[in-house]
Parts: structure tokens; C-alpha cells; sequence
């Protein structure tokens, strides 16, 4: 599944070269279960989106999806 992350300009090169990393690039915290955790907040679209976002492979069996 592909997902898109608002990112900011200066980190978008950084990101696509490395990947993303959780701990470091996370946009947003939930409460789960009584947890804050960090979560990475995008939306899903069928078509390109070029402007400061980033489009990232999410692995759905690992991945926690919400609406």
C-alpha cells in the first residue's frame, strides 16, 4: 500500500535517500490503550501528489491503520 506523509521541504531529500524513521520523523501522537504513541499521519490516493509530501510503502501486517 502506498501512503503520503506531509514533509517538510528541507528534510524531503534526507528522507527519500534514508527512509523514514519513526522515532525521528513522526508528525503525530495517539493514545492507544492508554500508550502515547508515535504515528506517522498521511492519506492514501491513487493519484501522484508532488508537492511536499512523500509517497512510502507501508507494510499492512505490521502496520497499525486507522481512519
Amino acid at each position: 500500500m502506498i501512503a503520503f506523509i506531509p514533509v517538510d521541504p528541507k528534510k524531503k531529500k534526507v528522507i527519500v535517500e534514508n527512509g523514514i524513521n519513526i522515532e525521528n520523523d513522526y508528525n503525530k501522537k495517539i493514545g492507544l490503550r492508554g500508550v502515547n504513541v508515535k504515528c506517522i499521519s498521511g492519506f492514501l490516493s491513487p493519484d501522484l501528489v508532488l508537492t511536499d509530501f512523500v509517497a512510502i510503502r507501508v507494510n499492512t501486517e505490521n502496520s497499525y491503520i486507522a481512519n
